[in-house]
């Protein structure tokens, strides 16, 4: 049996692959760091808990930022994530 045929003969379409922008990147690292189940715990900080959360955008999300930056520029042909098992 052909998997690339419909039962009509016609060939199948096949859906373009879904690719998540730098907006929607970035919403998710936010939504991983500032979720709703911390907040009660961080009653108790205060406005204290806004510096911890800037401390943290700083000296990590942007150092991992621009690490992902250099390593996807370093191997422009290599920077799909799905293309890594059609390798060798």
């Amino acid at each position: 049996m052909n998997n690339t045929a419909n039962t009509d003969g016609t060939p199948r379409r096949i859906a373009p692959a879904a690719t998540l922008g730098v907006f929607t990147l970035a919403m998710i690292n936010v939504a991983a760091i500032v979720s709703l189940r911390g907040l009660p715990a961080e009653s108790t900080y205060g406005l204290s808990s806004a510096f911890y959360y800037l401390f943290a955008a700083v000296f990590f999300l942007v150092p991992v930022s621009l690490v992902a930056a250099e390593l996807t520029t370093g191997w422009p042909q290599k920077a799909h994530q799905l293309n890594r098992g059609e390798e060798g």
